[in-house]
């Protein structure tokens, strides 16, 4: 019985950690921004929440957070320049700021 019960533990404790759902989306940057190709990776799970953003197919930022927290803010740079992402869990997006030119609004 007690190993059930522990089986059940590990499994139940294990399961929190999982994604519930996982989703990745690209953007292209306009021309005069440079040559980037964003891309964001959310997975939600029942405990935990985390996010990454690649530019140019390189992960350049990575956060995470708890069910009880909605936002994810992050800051990086990217070839030198500064890059910011403000992510919504509960909306599903994430705003990325590149050189201080906000127009990166990745909906999941």
């Amino acid at each position: 019985m007690l190993k059930k019960i522990l089986t059940i533990a590990v499994i139940l404790s294990l399961s929190a950690c999982a994604p519930i759902y996982s989703t990745t989306r690209d953007w292209k940057a306009p021309a005069f921004l440079g040559n980037y190709n964003v891309s964001a990776t959310m997975n939600v799970g029942l405990l935990i929440n985390d996010v990454t953003i690649s530019v140019n197919g390189r992960q350049v930022l990575a956060g995470q957070t708890w069910f009880w927290s909605d936002t994810i803010s992050m800051e990086g740079t990217v070839e030198r320049l500064p890059i910011v992402a403000l992510c919504s869990i509960g909306a599903k997006t994430c705003d990325v700021t590149i050189a201080g030119i906000r127009g990166v609004k990745v909906n999941f």
